[in-house]
């Protein structure tokens, strides 16, 4: 019946279920005097109760003073009371389907209490008088409070977590309608947390109905979870009721003894006179304030008296307010990446004031992003749908998230970005790319920006490797081009093989658009499948021993100036080479010096100013990702420095400037005037054979169209990457081809009309491929099958290497016999003796 606890410790382990299904059944159950009691149960068990108050009589209760402490684990429910008074301190109740169960119960005070894996509901109180919960942390509960009948109740310092599965409400309190001084009721420093939601249930954090009293107060921390926004209802109501004239009477006396403040209640008569006197002969007493309230009843008012019909009843009435916080999912177009905090206050004058309203700046809306980026992102609750082309990071902006537009397209993939908590995905960039860089601009630790696309990454190899590839590249090709330049008149063979070159170097610029375009990424990953490697696939750039990336060698970002001096260095290098040769040649009179050195300076020249013009044509290209949320001006940065915004940067805008100035002084300029002062010279073939042999008397300067033509187009790859802006690439190529082939075909420079023929062609074909590449990269409406398209393209091009690798082997065939019949009539014509 009784147990009492002073000073004194039980703890009870392992207790696994019985008949009747509890272990502790008492009426009576008080501790004091840091008295501690632990109930460790072994969970699973239906219905199984730690405590239980049970008795005939109506004296339940169990108390604890300030100092005591409980413990209550793995139990299918706390304590069971279906009356009495419940006290708990210190308490710590852990693993419970319900914690505290009172069906019919006088009062719940529960304070410093622990509670944490509830997994139905907390607190139970269904016709409670009174409740006060205070310093109360609750950790994953299914619901926090259920009470209902509730005379007087206090919420202080309250903090739950609830992941409630329905539209149960994490805190539902109502109060018993009272019409005579109902006690304030407070909500102070409660905050409460959603921890699930999805698009068919809304969690209810909150749901109070309690009359307006004086002293009433709220306030509530709500949050609710990413993927969610809060909403606020709240209604009010009159409610009605018909009273005897004695209860009347009672109210009226309470009234003339209120404070001076003004009275409680209002009262209006509509036979004044009449009813003083009636009040007067029938109760012996005078009731002096009914004079002063002749006034209409006022249904704000708590109570209020209307004494409409005075001799026979009267009408009592009180207002009562709901309000209802729930967390509902953010509708499609809409996301929320982290809780929201929302913040309710309020009063016995209004409470929260708002009536059924979606509170402003919950979830926010996805589009925005088209204005900024040009694309729009799949947005929903709590997950983002990024398309291919934009990456998303978290942003100190109003959106949440901020959305790039990738200067490469490849190296955002796009995908869900679900977000959990304040965690986003792991990877927002392809291998090899940078996650943190915005619009993934940047290529991640051991990998390398390509040299003339400064937004393709390619891994790593050895730096030895690397080194000596960089030193030894414009090695063969350079001396290739002065053993050329010795010959005083071109061979056909040579010709052809400038030909061929050209086309080759055509070739890699086609292929590297074609991969840029949808049909390529979607027959590689087609294939890919259909070989089974899909797993097998390596990162972006795969293993390799060599990197044709100068940012590998440098071991980091290398700067535009590394760049300009790279180019600066080789051509400094071989020309002291070139200066050693020549002092070498004349020392051994072998050669005069003004022809060599001419020779050899003009081959550097054409070698080296495409290059180094290019390297200081890296400060003039910018590119942008993103709108300005403010004015909506694009926000513009470097192409080669993307961290740097664009024309702010030392060397700009003098860099291209003097570039485009030494590549017409030393090139175009210095070439022609070469051409035009040659014409005085007795042996000027011997000088500027590698300039005018093989061309025309009128097309002498046709080599500088040549070296133009170069020039631009290594330029069109410096301003207009190739996975940047590959649209514009295509279609600055086809105007320089263009202007080639019309220039070519007006002015037929070379004297072989077979080289002009060969040349023609070339041309011709190239600019075929250029349209069809074109309509490869746009995204039109129609249903042309674009698969045959690129198999066309693909073809013709390998058509076109076997033709030139056909007219390259009959030449070199050709070759032994007409040099053959050149000596025979050599010797012919030699007279005899």
């Amino acid at each position: 019946e009784k147990v009492f606890l002073n000073s004194s410790t039980m703890k009870m382990t392992q207790i696994r279920s019985q008949v009747p299904p509890v272990a502790l059944e008492v009426s009576v159950f008080k501790m004091e005097g840091s008295s501690a009691l632990s109930l460790l149960g072994t969970g699973g068990h239906q219905g199984f109760s730690a405590i239980e108050l049970s008795s005939a009589h109506e004296n339940r209760s169990f108390d604890m003073s300030q100092d005591s402490s409980l413990v209550i684990t793995d139990f299918f429910s706390g304590i069971l009371s279906d009356g009495g008074l419940v006290r708990l301190r210190n308490a710590q109740l852990q693993r419970l389907r319900y914690a505290v169960e009172m069906p019919r119960a006088e009062g719940l005070d529960v304070a410093d209490s622990v509670l944490e894996d509830v997994s139905e509901l907390a607190f139970s109180c269904g016709s409670c008088q009174h409740l006060a919960l205070r310093r109360i942390v609750a950790r994953r509960v299914g619901a926090l409070l259920r009470a209902a009948e509730l005379k007087k109740w206090s919420l202080q310092d309250v903090q739950a977590r609830c992941s409630q599965r329905s539209q149960v409400a994490c805190v539902q309190l109502a109060s018993a309608l009272v019409f005579l001084d109902p006690e304030p009721w407070r909500l102070e420093n409660v905050s409460l947390e959603a921890e699930n939601v999805s698009s068919d249930v809304a969690p209810v954090l909150l749901d109070v109905e309690g009359p307006k009293v004086k002293g009433s107060h709220i306030t509530v921390s709500a949050t609710c979870p990413a993927g969610s926004f809060s909403f606020t209802q709240e209604s009010g109501s009159s409610i009605s009721k018909t009273a005897e004239l004695m209860a009347m009477f009672e109210i009226m006396r309470g009234a003339e003894n209120s404070p001076a403040s003004g009275p409680r209640c209002c009262a209006s008569t509509r036979t004044l006179p009449r009813t003083q006197r009636f009040l007067k002969r029938t109760f012996d007493f005078d009731f002096g304030i009914i004079p002063d309230m002749n006034i209409s009843c006022d249904p704000a008012t708590y109570p209020c008296v209307c004494t409409t019909n005075i001799c026979d009843r009267q009408i009592l009435k009180t207002s009562l307010v709901s309000t209802r916080v729930s967390c509902m999912s953010c509708p499609m177009g809409q996301y929320s990446l982290t809780p929201y905090l929302r913040t309710l206050k309020g009063d016995d004058s209004g409470l929260l004031g708002s009536s059924g309203r979606v509170l402003e700046g919950d979830c926010l809306s996805c589009t925005d992003v088209v204005t900024q980026v040009g694309k729009m992102p799949i947005c929903a609750g709590r997950s983002v749908r990024v398309p291919r082309g934009l990456m998303a990071l978290p942003g100190t902006t109003q959106h949440g998230l901020r959305f790039y537009r990738c200067p490469n397209a490849g190296a955002c993939p796009g995908g869900d970005m679900v977000v959990a908590d304040n965690l986003t995905r792991n990877q927002r960039c392809a291998g090899g790319y940078d996650d943190a860089s915005a619009g993934c601009s940047q290529c991640a630790t051991g990998y390398g920006r390509q040299n003339l696309d400064p937004f393709e990454c390619v891994r790593c190899g050895r730096w030895d490797l690397s080194l000596a590839y960089f030193l030894l590249l414009p090695v063969v090709p350079l001396l290739l081009a002065v053993r050329s330049a010795s010959q005083t008149e071109k061979e056909r063979m040579s010709m052809v093989i400038k030909v061929i070159l050209s086309f080759g170097t055509f070739l890699a610029t086609i292929q590297n658009i074609l991969e840029q375009t949808a049909i390529y990424r979607e027959l590689r990953t087609q294939l890919t499948v259909a070989l089974g490697l899909l797993e097998a696939e390596s990162e972006a750039g795969g293993a390799t021993l060599l990197s044709a990336s100068f940012d590998c060698l440098m071991g980091g970002h290398a700067s535009r100036w590394h760049f300009l001096g790279l180019q600066t260095f080789h051509f400094l290098a071989f020309l002291l080479i070139f200066l050693v040769l020549e002092i070498v040649g004349l020392l051994s009179r072998s050669e005069s010096f003004g022809a060599s050195w001419l020779r050899r300076t003009l081959v550097l020249g054409n070698a080296f100013l495409p290059q180094i013009f290019a390297s200081c044509l890296q400060w003039a290209p910018c590119f942008h990702m993103a709108k300005d949320e403010t004015d909506g001006s694009f926000e513009s940065f470097s192409v080669f420095q993307v961290t740097e915004p664009c024309g702010s940067g030392f060397g700009m805008p003098w860099m291209p400037l003097l570039g485009l100035s030494l590549f017409l002084l030393l090139g175009p300029l210095h070439w022609a005037f070469m051409v035009s002062q040659s014409r005085k010279w007795k042996n000027r073939k011997e000088y500027i054979g590698f300039l005018i042999a093989g061309y025309n008397l009128h097309c002498e300067w046709w080599e500088i169209t040549v070296l133009l033509r170069k020039t631009f187009l290594i330029g069109a790859l410096v301003v207009l990457p190739v996975s940047y802006a590959p649209i514009s690439l295509v279609i600055a190529t086809v105007l320089i081809m263009l202007a080639a082939l019309v220039g070519h075909l007006a002015m037929r420079p070379y004297v072989d009309p077979l080289m002009n023929l060969l040349e023609g062609g070339v041309l011709t074909y190239s600019m075929l491929a250029l349209i069809l590449t074109l309509y490869l990269m746009s995204e039109s409406w129609t249903n042309t099958n674009k698969t045959l398209v690129f198999f066309i393209l693909v073809g013709s091009n390998a058509v076109m290497c076997l033709l030139l690798l056909v007219v390259f082997l009959v030449i070199a065939l050709r070759r032994p016999r007409q040099e053959s019949s050149a000596r025979s009539t050599a010797t012919s014509s030699v007279p005899a003796g």
